[in-house]
């Protein structure tokens, strides 16, 4: 029997000396469980995670997660004893990174992209910068700090490493965002992009050296709420009828970005006459939570599967195997 440690660094005890964050705290339990609920159908597989003791238990529990804790130490402890390590986190701050490269130090496999390309997804400039020059069709990104954009379109002012829609601002114009920026200490930690009109959308991927699998074409319900975008809800695989360029698309983002491995979530608009990538999350994102239900797949057990068929050597060119088959 092999054993998993699954961390989910907010409910699993990350932040167990501040305040839960109220944004957040909602996708990162939705996806924690869904998780651990398509873990505990496979066979021959022993599941050990922890647990911030504000939140409510799970079966796995190994150890609770208290007032003065320092999570990253039982985290350390369960990742030198597991054979597999799949590990859930934001971006900002580096975070993801550094729990990955802990994973990595220690005798288990990770579930994860390479630590490069987590590290160049962790910024959103420098991946639509790098996407662009590939020849992806990926939105413009500005450092707020050192250019402007020279027209007077919408605007959205967001962190460039952050997760989820925290501190997404919109702006009707340049005007508008001008006196925000200057309202407020606004750094070179938060990047400016044009407003794209459209669908948005997002990606479910399965990546594996050499391999794409498009899961679901998922539609993301976008509101505004005192100048700011935050998400309203998802439809997992909701725009399914624009599987095929969007499959394409997920293939040629593998061809570029050849550190992509197991579940990747990638934002985008589709607009009337293009397909523009808004960003790419190197971990489970929030449409993992209904994603098994919707494809009638255990989604967790298929990403396992299909890095094991990775490690055996399985897979000799970039293949792209359609949901379902």
């Amino acid at each position: 029997m092999k054993c998993i440690f699954v961390c989910e660094f907010i409910t699993c005890g990350g932040m167990r000396n501040r305040e839960l964050p109220c944004s957040l705290l909602a996708d990162a339990e939705r996806m924690y469980q869904a998780l651990l609920s398509d873990l505990r159908q496979i066979d021959d597989l022993d599941i050990v995670t922890c647990r911030d003791d504000r939140l409510s238990g799970v079966l796995e529990s190994v150890a609770s997660i208290t007032q003065g804790d320092d999570a990253w130490k039982y985290w350390r402890r369960c990742m030198e004893t597991a054979d597999l390590a799949w590990l859930i986190a934001p971006e900002t701050d580096g975070v993801l990174l550094r729990l990955n490269k802990m994973a990595r130090q220690s005798a288990c496999e990770l579930i994860a992209c390479d630590d490069d390309t987590v590290e160049l997804t962790t910024s959103k400039y420098a991946t639509n910068k790098y996407l662009l020059e590939q020849g992806i069709p990926a939105l413009m990104s500005l450092r707020l700090d050192d250019e402007w954009l020279s027209d007077d379109r919408a605007s959205v002012v967001k962190p460039d490493n952050g997760a989820g829609s925290e501190q997404c601002y919109f702006f009707q114009n340049s005007a508008e965002m001008l006196s925000w920026k200057n309202s407020r200490e606004a750094g070179s930690q938060y990047i400016q992009q044009p407003y794209l009109p459209g669908i948005s959308a997002s990606l479910s991927v399965l990546y594996a050296r050499q391999y794409t699998r498009l899961l679901a074409c998922n539609r993301q319900m976008v509101g505004l709420r005192q100048g700011m975008l935050v998400n309203e809800g998802i439809i997992v695989n909701g725009l399914q009828e624009y599987f095929a360029p969007l499959e394409a698309l997920a293939v040629e983002i593998g061809k570029k970005l050849l550190g992509l491995r197991g579940y990747v979530g990638i934002d985008l608009v589709l607009g009337e006459s293009e397909i523009t990538v808004i960003e790419i999350n190197p971990r489970l994102t929030t449409a993992y939570a209904g994603l098994s239900e919707a494809l009638n797949t255990n989604v967790a057990e298929l990403v396992i599967n299909t890095l094991q068929r990775e490690n055996q050597g399985s897979f000799y060119d970039n293949n792209t195997i359609h949901a379902g088959v």
